[in-house]
């Protein structure tokens, strides 16, 4: 046996982990959401069951392009995205959570995709996030606000409708490291956070009336491993395909 031979077949055992990394994943192309997004749908793999509270608002797959004011590029899966509207002003508000199967470990990302509509001036918020980290954005507000255990802050983060890609990774047990991008211009932010590991996605929306422009969506929602897990197998790989090359 070759050593090439030995490593192209430890490479395709490679590619193998790296799709078994992924931990967890959901989009809104499952056909699982084929009729509409609902309480106790469980599309994808390694999540939990939705818990959806409409509580006057509704819930439903639409194109994430119809928000906003500036199109695309949006988080469409196959043209469609989890979305919510909220028409009325409380007293109870529209909000969902839904909890990830395995324990969420340090060094894990955390990620989904994230597309804000217009909040006009009089209106309250739109606001997701993972466990007790929390991003989101108050009516006519040009920048969004971050929110950890010791409170909440604004960020450099302009309010965009093209849509974000959120992701989370835990540094510690308690701190974390939430990178932000702007799929429109591909602005990345880093933010840091003081918060308990977490095993559950939470999303909300507050009185931002009933018109499509207004309305937020959610997307691909994904946990991966530590990454340095699939490094040391790939090492280990190479450094076993050097030895078959000796013998």
């Amino acid at each position: 046996m070759t050593a090439r031979t030995v490593f192209s077949g430890m490479a395709l055992m490679l590619m193998g982990v790296a799709n078994a990394a992924i931990v967890a994943f959901d989009s809104a192309a499952d056909p699982v959401y084929n009729s509409g997004w609902s309480n106790g749908q469980n599309g994808g793999y390694g999540l939990l069951p939705w818990q959806i509270f409409p509580s006057g608002g509704t819930f439903f797959v639409g194109d994430s392009n119809t928000n906003g004011f500036f199109g695309g590029p949006g988080i469409n899966s196959a043209g469609r995205a989890w979305g919510i509207d909220a028409p009325v002003q409380g007293p109870t508000y529209p909000y969902f959570y839904r909890g990830i199967a395995a324990t969420v470990q340090v060094g894990w990302v955390v990620s989904w995709d994230i597309d804000t509509g217009h909040i006009p001036p009089g209106a309250q918020v739109q606001q997701w996030g993972l466990g007790s980290i929390f991003l989101g954005l108050d009516g006519a507000a040009t920048n969004y606000w971050f929110q950890d255990t010791n409170g909440r802050v604004g960020t450099a983060i302009p309010a965009t409708d093209g849509g974000l890609h959120v992701e989370y990774m835990w540094t510690s047990a308690t701190t974390a490291i939430v990178s932000v991008t702007d799929l429109m211009t591909s602005s990345n932010y880093t933010l840091n956070a003081v918060a308990p590991i977490s095993n559950y996605y939470v999303g909300q929306a507050i009185a931002v009336g009933n018109i499509s422009m207004n309305d937020m969506y959610f997307n691909n929602m994904k946990v991966v491993p530590e990454p340095s897990v699939v490094l040391v197998l790939g090492a280990g790989a190479l450094l076993l395909a050097r030895r078959r090359k000796q013998i």
